[in-house]
């Protein structure tokens, strides 16, 4: 059995299921579980990201916003209620090991959606204008999590240069 079918197979077993899984899954009952399962995969990894530095500053909340609206067929209302549920539930996912989420989107996305999710990562930390190296870090471990090499990470990074901390006198 793949980790994904495991994983879906676990889904409504209480000690399987974190806080946003739960809340994601009340909250969208009509949306199949794969859907579900990859909201929760992406809001989980954009609130480790933008929890990196310990700070979620209003641009990162509407970039969380931009790019979640972007991976799902959701609603716009339904896009910030999964969002609203990421920021509440912050510090319990971005304690969450990466692999929780970047192993289902790994075998369940292709290669170019990784990537695109890869950039949209980076985007969001440059969201304030500033990527630290904090979340430039965060974001190197979600690149192998997701199977991608590290020329996609110089590569979605390079996106973002004149937000890098490190380049900044």
């Amino acid at each position: 059995m793949s980790l994904f079918n495991h994983f879906i197979s676990n889904f409504n077993k209480p000690e399987h299921k974190n806080a946003i899984h739960a809340e994601i899954d009340a909250l969208f009952p009509e949306y199949d579980e794969n859907e579900k399962v990859y909201m929760a995969c992406v809001a989980g990894l954009m609130a480790r990201v933008v929890y990196a530095d310990m700070k979620v500053e209003d641009t990162e909340k509407e970039k969380m916003r931009e790019s979640l609206k972007k991976y799902s067929s959701l609603e716009q209302n339904q896009v910030n209620s999964v969002v609203d549920l990421a920021l509440k539930n912050i510090s319990d996912l971005a304690g969450l090991e990466n692999h929780k989420y970047c192993g289902i989107l790994a075998e369940n996305w292709d290669h170019q959606k990784r990537f695109q999710l890869l950039t949209s990562l980076f985007f969001l930390a440059a969201a304030d204008k500033n990527v630290d190296h904090l979340e430039s870090e965060e974001i190197r471990t979600i690149c192998t999590g997701l199977l991608l090499e590290h020329k996609h990470f110089i590569a979605a990074r390079a996106q973002v240069l004149q937000h890098l901390g490190a380049l900044k006198s």
